[in-house]
């Protein structure tokens, strides 16, 4: 997946901000509707495509202090798969920080 540029959501015309708003919020609309009807399933090949955390180390804060491991996607109800210590632990919440190596 490749970023997108405002012209290729407008066509070669200039958005003002109100157009390009009204355009983001209709794209989020039909997106959200898809959602409710379809579930995180029908958004999970994209998010693997575009997944920037993936099998990069990452620090992540959670309520019980900071895990360290490798990302490793997520799995099909949304969690972030870490792999630490040779345990795999599935993560509802928290702040994620790629670590540099």
């Amino acid at each position: 997946m490749e970023p997108a540029a405002v012209s290729d959501v407008t066509g070669n015309e200039v958005a003002d901000r109100n157009r390009l708003a009204a355009l983001l919020i209709d794209a989020l609309c039909d997106l959200l509707q898809n959602y409710h009807q379809k579930g995180f399933e029908a958004f999970a090949a994209d998010w693997q495509a575009a997944d920037y955390l993936r099998g990069r180390e990452v620090s992540v804060l959670t309520d019980n202090g900071t895990l360290t491991g490798t990302a490793m996607g997520i799995c099909p109800e949304g969690r972030l798969r870490v792999r630490s210590n040779g345990d795999e632990i599935l993560l509802l919440t928290g702040d994620v920080s790629v670590r540099t190596t």
